[in-house]
């Protein structure tokens, strides 16, 4: 793709969580016995890690990184819910109408990856771009990537 001249953006994993949120959430509402604070602690360690990883994969290529992790949680101890809406499917992937609530977002930070303005005219935001998006790739969610469509 770089050879070709089309932009690579890596977009960074989003903090893991240590439980199964859909569970957890279900146990609270039901008041039932043990139910578990459904928050969980950040594990900054781990992302440094992983990031520079990432950062030593990259080098010498031409990547840009967008990073959303601080739309998932930007504290010390994470919430498992915003704004009404749940945001993990079990203990990692974000739900669709989470995903959606940050796609301006996202957009914004693709759009600064591209390089701003110049490009703002064929970039596409929010749910339209998470729409976009899946029209052009299918996630393995085994490999942990996204496959062109043929």
């Amino acid at each position: 793709m770089m050879l070709a001249g089309i932009p690579l953006i890596v977009i960074r994993g989003t903090p893991r969580v240590p439980l199964n949120v859909p569970i957890c959430l279900s146990r609270r509402a039901g008041r039932l016995p043990f139910a578990a604070d459904c928050t969980y602690e950040l594990d900054r360690d781990f992302i440094a890690r992983a990031r520079r990883a990432q950062d030593a994969a990259a080098l010498g290529l031409e990547v840009r990184f967008v990073d959303m992790s601080a739309q998932v949680c930007s504290a010390a101890r994470c919430p498992t819910t915003r704004g009404g809406l749940v945001m993990f499917t079990d203990d990692n992937p974000l739900t669709a109408n989470f995903a959606r609530s940050v796609g301006s977002v996202l957009g914004e930070r693709v759009e600064g990856a591209l390089g701003g303005a110049g490009r703002r005219s064929a970039l596409k935001t929010g749910p339209e771009a998470l729409l976009e998006l899946g029209k052009r790739v299918v996630i393995d969610r085994t490999a942990r990537k996204l496959i062109p469509r043929r």
